[in-house]
């Protein structure tokens, strides 16, 4: 792992040159918390074109869980896939068919800016559920992805990409001295994104508060 937020060195110093790139994530994170968004994230059976979701946690801007459920899935998980949730099959044959949160979902996500750490992912493994079980699509308004304004906040520049290099959601929580218990369960994953942007927001622009 990369310099902690608190040991001692700043950000420039880290990486230079990026100040700009970092104030800016900063002032995104402010502004962002200024709005009524909701935080996504799922767990899903793997990440091939047909894979879909196990398990989805929606959390609001003050923390409150708005929705932590499994899902009753038909593809079996990926052993890789199933050895970071854990989620085992006999533990989601109870559980609810997306189906059948359907209409809660239109609710929480058709309304409010929408946040994640790896947004556009958990925006595809949504709709290509919604779209094996024959229903349509639901529009939501994506704000920003956390984990690419988490890499401008960090700023390890990848040559190669010619962009901040992206980090997973626990360095970020680690990086910012957040705790990581639970990782990897959805819901959990939401509220350490929302708490990943909470901390960024506190963070001081160069040469200002």
């Amino acid at each position: 792992m990369g310099p902690s937020i608190n040991s001692g060195h700043s950000y420039t110093d880290i990486f230079p040159g990026h100040a700009a790139a970092r104030d800016a994530a900063i002032r995104w994170a402010r502004e962002v918390l200024l709005t009524d968004f909701v935080c996504l994230d799922t767990e899903t059976t793997g990440l091939d074109y047909d894979d879909e979701a196990v398990s989805i946690g929606i959390v609001a801007r003050d923390g409150r869980v708005l929705l932590n459920t499994l899902l009753c899935h038909e593809k079996p998980c990926d052993p890789r896939a199933l050895a970071v949730h854990g989620i085992e099959w006999e533990m989601t044959r109870a559980a609810p068919r997306i189906v059948e949160i359907y209409e809660t979902l239109v609710d929480l996500l058709g309304g409010a800016p929408v946040i994640g750490y790896n947004a556009g992912f958990d925006y595809r493994i949504i709709h290509r559920t919604l779209d094996r079980y024959g229903l349509y699509s639901i529009h939501w308004r994506a704000n920003a992805d956390v984990m690419q304004k988490f890499a401008e906040f960090y700023g390890e520049w990848s040559d190669y990409h010619q962009s901040y290099t992206w980090k997973k959601l626990t360095f970020a929580a680690s990086f910012l001295g957040l705790s990581v218990a639970g990782a990897h369960g959805a819901v959990a994953d939401a509220l350490m994104t929302l708490r990943v942007v909470e901390a960024m927001a506190r963070a001081k622009v160069k040469g200002g508060s």
